[in-house]
């Protein structure tokens, strides 16, 4: 029979980065002027933030719907390109995969240590299982495994 280790549980608190704050704080406050720059739509987003009162409906295509403010929050301290529009406006500039991979780490405090851990935990043999209840934020790791 074989023998399985028994679970060890390390928690790490990890501090947003300054992307991430910026998103919050936009998030936090409903600043959709901050959070429909990054729309890929900043027209037809910025006719609806004119249009919604400050409750309001949150607009349809690519408009953020900051109804559900917590919903968001943690979307952001997941990583920032979870809110709609974020992902394109940062990454508008990188010109291969190599650059969109590090601006991708660079936006989530999370993925700066998993950056940093995940090659010192592979050297000492260690095998690691990603799980995420985002299922978004597993389409940029493989053997990702998403929560129900």
């Amino acid at each position: 029979m074989i023998q399985i280790p028994g679970k060890e549980e390390t928690i790490i608190e990890v501090e947003l980065t300054t992307s991430q704050k910026k998103y919050y704080r936009a998030v936090y406050e409903k600043n959709r002027a901050f959070l429909y720059s990054s729309a890929s739509a900043n027209s037809a987003a910025a006719n609806n933030a004119k249009d919604n009162s400050e409750g309001g409906g949150g607009g349809g295509g690519g408009a953020h719907r900051l109804l559900n403010v917590v919903m968001n929050l943690r979307k952001v301290c997941n990583h920032p390109f979870l809110i709609d529009g974020a992902e394109e406006k940062e990454t508008a500039a990188c010109t291969n995969r190599t650059e969109y991979l590090k601006t991708l780490i660079a936006f989530s405090g999370k993925l700066v240590l998993i950056d940093k851990l995940l090659p010192k935990l592979k050297a000492d043999g260690h095998r690691v299982l990603i799980f995420s209840q985002m299922k978004i934020v597993c389409r940029w790791g493989v053997g990702c495994v998403p929560g129900s």
